[in-house]
C-alpha cells in the first residue's frame, strides 16, 4: 500500500496498525537480535543496516516496487534505531562504546536539527529561483 493513496478510513487504520506495530516491536526486535541471540549491537545494526541497503538497492534495479521498498526501510529503521542506540551507550563490558546518553541524544538531536534545516533551505532556494 502506498503512503500516497491513504485516501479512506480502512487504509488511514491499517498505515496506523503498521505504524504502531513497527514502533512497538522494532526496538524489541533490535534488542533479541542483538543480546538475546548474543549477536551483538555492532553486528546487529550490519543486519538490519544491510537490510535497509538490500532494499534501497532492489528498488533501484527495479526488482522491487518504490511501495516494497518503502516498507521494508520503514520497518527496520526502528531496529536499526535500538542497535545504533544500544551500541553507542551501553557500557564496554556489554559491547557498547560507553557514551553518555545525553552526548548522544545531543549529537542526534543538532543532526537532525542541521539536516533538516538544510533540506528545507535547499528547496526553499530552489523554488525561489
Amino acid at each position: 500500500m502506498s503512503i500516497h493513496e491513504i485516501n479512506n478510513d480502512n487504509r488511514e487504520k491499517f498505515y496506523w496498525i503498521i505504524v504502531l506495530t513497527t514502533f512497538a516491536l522494532g526496538t524489541g526486535v533490535g534488542d533479541t537480535v542483538s543480546e538475546y541471540l548474543s549477536v551483538g549491537y555492532f553486528y546487529s545494526l550490519l543486519i538490519f543496516g544491510s537490510i535497509f541497503i538490500l532494499a534501497g538497492a532492489l528498488n533501484y534495479f527495479k526488482i522491487i516496487s518504490d511501495v516494497l521498498a518503502f516498507w521494508i526501510a520503514f520497518i527496520v529503521t526502528r531496529p536499526i534505531g535500538a542497535s545504533l542506540g544500544d551500541l553507542l551507550i551501553q557500557a564496554p563490558k556489554d559491547g557498547g562504546l560507553g557514551i553518555a546518553v545525553a552526548t548522544v541524544n545531543i549529537v542526534f538531536f543538532v543532526v537532525i536539527i542541521a539536516s533538516v534545516s538544510y533540506i528545507t533551505m535547499s528547496r526553499h532556494r530552489n523554488t525561489t529561483e
